[in-house]
């Protein structure tokens, strides 16, 4: 076989600001403000970086547009600006489905452009290839449930490649692993696709959705598999934040974490050269370089040959007490409602936990100036939680920033849960506290 490499980016969120006059009457502009500025600034530079290593294809893991338009037309004109601004690399581009884009809408927009790339239909959302005897798998991971059709499918080509000793990669919207953002997949398509992972070797399972960033390794049942987990965009002028500063990084015993960003942190992508007996794959970031590198021959047997080092704490010194410039306590969560947790630091209250309900990024509360006096090196933090609605909080931290420029960050929290809906995700460092009840953290900073 003949040497190739393809590129791999992670949810793209196209925006057409057009398409979304109701949500813009409402003033839910978040989101769209964000992505339109990145699509604007950093998308032309990924483009760009990409179309520099001329890859044979192109994946991209899912959520292609922003969707939730005004009408089903600007939903397709929104996904087609996507596919046409992907098409740039002048790869062919393949795309797996993913919740932001609505199954029929997917398939009727893009399913016949891949189908024109392949040379054949594609039926389903769902879909495989083979180029160089090595499998390309594009899973419609909202689907994938063990026994049902598209399980029979995927355990059958995994079969096949099985008995004549070929490669496998598979392509994913939702995570097999979860790594930084705890409850955030899909359960029944997690079980589906680790019984046969458990069973059958892949090369990798390349995914998206959480937004965070990272590359793992997972060993269960005595076989290994690579996790590559991506995000397309982020602000690149800004220090990216690694995972394991803000996140309780979600790993086993027998796991190997490799290195991750936050969300809206380090846009980049993966690029994968394969050769007969071997494959490379290369984290790549803007403005970065090569950040992880991992090499192998066999499936499951992998040579980490690059990783990003453990983010280092900075401590606090003695003199840095009284140079305090500003504070926030940082948090995320499930069913969290804004006006349900008040919060207090060393018996103090600084306001009222920010609202959040899908465990995202960006929630903090200032502390006010004349409070940042409050902040020792050991800290108490108490969150009133309510009486009815059940919620899941973690990513609990204090950051301080300095008058001499710097940032210092105590280390992140547990995760905390007063109901047990979120029992079934077997979230590690998780404890329960009755509703009503303060939930109560010890956070610290090192000298």
């Amino acid at each position: 076989m003949s040497a190739f490499t393809f590129a791999v980016i992670g949810d793209y969120h196209w925006v057409n600001r057009s398409c979304h006059n109701h949500a813009i009457a409402r003033g839910v502009t978040e989101d769209l403000d964000k992505y339109e500025w990145m699509h604007r600034h950093v998308t032309p530079a990924l483009i760009k970086a990409v179309c520099r290593h001329r890859p044979r294809f192109l994946f991209q893991l899912g959520d292609l547009a922003e969707g939730s338009c005004d009408s089903v037309g600007k939903e397709k004109l929104e996904l087609a600006e996507a596919w046409k601004n992907l098409a740039k690399t002048g790869a062919p581009v393949f795309t797996v489905h993913g919740n932001h884009n609505p199954s029929a809408l997917y398939c009727q927009t893009v399913r016949s452009a891949m189908s024109r790339s392949l040379h054949c239909p594609i039926n389903t959302a769902h879909f495989h290839f083979q180029y160089e005897r090595v499998h390309f798998i594009g899973l419609d991971t909202s689907d994938l449930r063990i026994n049902n059709p598209q399980y029979k499918w995927l355990q059958s080509l995994l079969e096949q490649a099985a008995q004549w000793n070929e490669r496998v990669f598979l392509f994913g919207h939702f995570p097999l692993f979860l790594v930084g953002r705890p409850c955030f997949s899909d359960l029944a398509f997690m079980r589906a696709l680790g019984a046969l992972t458990a069973k059958y070797l892949v090369d990798a399972y390349f995914c998206g959705h959480t937004h965070n960033q990272s590359v793992t390794l997972h060993t269960r049942d005595g076989r290994s598999i690579l996790q590559a987990k991506g995000f397309a965009l982020g602000y690149s002028d800004k220090p990216p934040l690694a995972l394991e500063v803000a996140r309780r990084v979600l790993i086993g015993p027998r796991d190997r974490y490799l290195g991750g960003f936050l969300e809206d942190y380090a846009p980049g992508y993966f690029l994968v050269k394969v050769w007969k007996n071997r494959v490379v794959l290369s984290w790549r970031v803007l403005n970065m370089g090569e950040v992880v590198r991992v090499e192998w021959r066999r499936a499951g047997h992998y040579q980490v040959r690059q990783v990003l080092p453990l983010a280092r704490m900075a401590a606090m010194r003695s003199q840095d007490w009284k140079q305090i410039k500003s504070a926030r306590l940082h948090m995320a969560s499930f069913g969290l409602k804004q006006e349900d947790c008040p919060v207090a630091l060393n018996g103090a209250p600084i306001g009222l936990a920010k609202s959040g309900l899908s465990f995202a990024p960006r929630r903090c509360i200032a502390i006010p100036a004349d409070q940042a006096r409050l902040i020792r090196t050991v800290n108490t933090v108490a969150i009133a939680t309510p009486k009815r609605a059940g919620i899941f909080i973690g990513g609990v931290r204090l950051e301080l920033t300095l008058q001499d420029g710097r940032t210092v960050s105590s280390p992140v929290s547990d995760f905390y849960a007063t109901a047990r809906r979120w029992d079934a995700w077997r979230t590690p460092h998780v404890h329960h506290v009755r509703r009503g009840r303060n939930i109560v953290i010890k956070l610290s900073f090192t000298g």
